[in-house]
C-alpha cells in the first residue's frame, strides 16, 4: 500500500491487484487516487479493486469518479463497482440517495453517458425509492437514456414497472425499446408464477402476440415454463404445432406438467400425451421425462 503511489504504472497494477486479492479496506483512499491515473490499466485495476475494498460510505466518491470517467471502459467498470458496493448492505438498508441526487443534478439533455450509467446503477441497486425516477426516465426524449431506463427496470425486484414496460412494448416504434420492454414485461410476470390467474396466462399470450420474431417468442415460452398453472400448460401445448417453436414448447410443457401432475393428473396425462405424439426425437431428456411422468400418473 505504501508503494502504490510512487511506483511505475506496471508495478502499480501488480500492487493494486494484490490489494484487491487481499481485500485491503485501508487501501481505499489510495485507490480512489489511482482510479484517476493517466495510465488506463492503472485506472481500470483501481476501479475493480474498489469493488472489493470500498464500503458504502465511499459511494459519493465513486459516483464522482463516474461523472469524471474519461471513457466507456471506466464507466462500465464503475457501474459494476458502485452497484456492488451499494449491494453490500442488507436489502432493507440498500439506499440510492447519492446516485439519485447526482442524477437529478444533471440538466436534462446533457451528460447522456453519465445519465445512462446512473440509471443502470439504480436498476442494479433496486431501491424502491428510485422507482419514480426510473419510470420518469421512460419518457426521456434521448433514446440512449430511455434505453438505459428500460434496461434498469427489466429485472426490477417488484412487479410495479410491468404495466409501464407493457405500454412501451405495445406502442413503441423503436425496435430496441420494444424488444427490451417486452422482455422486462415478461420477467415481471415471474411475481405471478407461483399463484397465477387466468389473467396471468392472458398476459403471456399477449406477450407471444407482441413478440417481434421467433427468438422473442422462445424467450416468452422460457418464462412461461416457470408458471404453475394448468392453463399455462395448455398454452404451451398449443404451440406444439408451430415447427419453429415446437422444441421450446415441449420443454415448457414438460416443466409445467412436473409442477401440476400431482394436483391435476388426468388433465396433465392428456396434455403430456399430445407432447409425446408430436415429439420428433424420443431420446431428448425432456421427452424421456415426459414419458416417465406419464407412466407414474398411470400407475
Amino acid at each position: 500500500m505504501q508503494s502504490i503511489a510512487a511506483a511505475a504504472p506496471d508495478v502499480q497494477v501488480e500492487l493494486i491487484l494484490a490489494a484487491n486479492q487481499r481485500h485491503f479496506a485501508a487501501a481505499t483512499p489510495i485507490l480512489l487516487q489511482t482510479a484517476q491515473s493517466a495510465a488506463a490499466p492503472v485506472r481500470l485495476e483501481s476501479i475493480k479493486a474498489l469493488r472489493a475494498v470500498a464500503d458504502d460510505a465511499r459511494l459519493s466518491d465513486l459516483v464522482e469518479l463516474l461523472l469524471q470517467a474519461p471513457g466507456a471502459n471506466e464507466r462500465t467498470e464503475l457501474e459494476k463497482t458502485i452497484t456492488a458496493v451499494a449491494l453490500q448492505a442488507p436489502p432493507e438498508k440498500r439506499k440510492s440517495e447519492v446516485v439519485m441526487a447526482r442524477l437529478r443534478a444533471l440538466p436534462a439533455g446533457t451528460n447522456v453517458e453519465a445519465r445512462e450509467s446512473l440509471l443502470k446503477i439504480l436498476g442494479g441497486i433496486g431501491d424502491q425509492a428510485a422507482l419514480p425516477l426510473l419510470l420518469a426516465a421512460l419518457s426521456d426524449t434521448t433514446a440512449p437514456v430511455k434505453t438505459a431506463a428500460i434496461v434498469a427496470l427489466t429485472d426490477w425486484p417488484t412487479p410495479e414497472p410491468g404495466k409501464n414496460l407493457l405500454a412501451i412494448a405495445e406502442n413503441s416504434r423503436h425496435a430496441l425499446h420494444q424488444v427490451l420492454a417486452l422482455r422486462g414485461f415478461v420477467r415481471s410476470l415471474r411475481f405471478e408464477s407461483e399463484q397465477p390467474t387466468a389473467d396471468t396466462i392472458k398476459k403471456f399470450q399477449h406477450a407471444m402476440e407482441l413478440a417481434a420474431n421467433p427468438h422473442e417468442q422462445k424467450m416468452v415460452l422460457g418464462w412461461l415454463a416457470e408458471v404453475k398453472s394448468l392453463l399455462a400448460l395448455e398454452l404451451a401445448v398449443s404451440y406444439l404445432k408451430n415447427e419453429v417453436l415446437q422444441p421450446e414448447a415441449e420443454v415448457a410443457a414438460v416443466k409445467i406438467a412436473g409442477a401440476m401432475s400431482g394436483s391435476h393428473p388426468a388433465e396433465v396425462k392428456t396434455l403430456l400425451q399430445q407432447v409425446l405424439q408430436s415429439a420428433r426425437n424420443d431420446t431428448l431428456p425432456h421427452i424421456k421425462e415426459a414419458r416417465a411422468m406419464l407412466e407414474q400418473i398411470e400407475r
